[in-house]
């Protein structure tokens, strides 16, 4: 049986982090089980990747 990934896209802004907000919501996507997909840039991007643990 195939089975489907569970993926949430983060996309922002490509120079303001807004690590307030992206860090915990990458972590929650990490704990919650999803797959993450970013744009690959800078600022919100980032942040968000780096926080996926």
């Amino acid at each position: 049986m195939r089975r489907h990934r569970r993926i949430i896209g983060v996309f922002g802004s490509g120079t303001e982090a807004h690590e307030a907000w992206v860090v915990p919501l990458a972590r929650w996507i990490a704990e919650a089980g999803f797959d993450l997909l970013t744009g690959a840039g800078g600022g919100v991007m980032s942040a968000a990747a780096g926080a996926f643990v």
